[in-house]
């Protein structure tokens, strides 16, 4: 398992930044645990990386999610948006509750494949400009 302190996702290359999306289907990878320390941690693995979509506690583990979520972004849907659409509609029933968030820089909020930001500053250069956005659905 990767530490925060270990990931520093979109390094510049030589024609900007390469990675720009970030999806992990696994539990607890965008936790802060209610701590500013821990949130300001996540934050530190922005380094050129537009969004970064996940899970803050368990999560649901359905293999039809991913090829809805990919679906959805293949019409053209926003990541954030294809992301929470797929979790709503297969996360919930399984007796927990689930938080799906997702981190990056503000100006990449509404970024689809086919229409996308700027590569926005490291969180470090500039923290103001990034947020998170997250949805809780019940078990």
């Amino acid at each position: 398992n990767a530490d925060w302190s270990e990931i520093s996702w979109g390094s510049h290359g030589g024609s900007g930044y390469r990675l720009k999306w970030v999806t992990m289907y696994c539990c607890h990878f965008l936790q802060n645990y209610g701590n500013q320390t821990y949130y300001n941690n996540l934050k530190h693995i922005f380094n050129g990386v537009h969004l970064v979509m996940g899970f803050a506690s368990s999560m649901w583990l359905d293999p039809s999610e991913g090829t809805l979520y990919g679906g959805y972004i293949s019409e053209g849907m926003p990541f954030k948006e294809a992301f929470f659409r797929a979790a709503r509609e297969k996360q919930p029933g399984h007796g927990f509750k689930v938080i799906a968030r997702v981190m990056g820089a503000i100006k990449s909020e509404n970024d689809s494949y086919w229409s996308y930001s700027k590569d926005p500053d490291p969180f470090l250069q500039h923290p103001e400009e990034y947020d998170s956005w997250e949805e809780e659905y019940d078990g």
